[in-house]
């Protein structure tokens, strides 16, 4: 498993328009081979941050499903202000909360 994340900034004033665009991706991604979870947080006091973070199976999967045509078209219509840089991390630990 590969953990991939990155910061996202919105364009100003188009917060809204880029929720609505990301459900697309995020739709379409989770079809892809390979895809596991899908997080999106906004920053706490700044509306334009977002986070991202994706579980894949491995990085090839990821790449071949973020290098398709029709991913890279959604990302164009994406009101961000840069296409972001992707990180990817190996899990290392999980921890979850007792059940009392």
């Amino acid at each position: 498993m590969v953990i991939v994340t990155t910061s996202i900034e919105v364009s100003p004033g188009k917060d809204p328009q880029f929720q609505e665009s990301f459900h697309e991706s995020a739709h379409f991604l989770s079809h892809q081979q390979g895809c596991g979870r899908i997080r999106l947080h906004r920053a706490q006091g700044n509306d334009r941050l977002y986070y991202l973070y994706i579980e894949w199976s491995n990085r090839k999967a990821f790449e071949r499903a973020y290098q398709s045509a029709d991913f890279q078209q959604k990302l164009k219509a994406m009101p961000i202000t840069a296409l972001p840089a992707m990180a990817y991390y190996d899990p290392v630990l999980e921890a979850v909360p007792h059940q009392h």
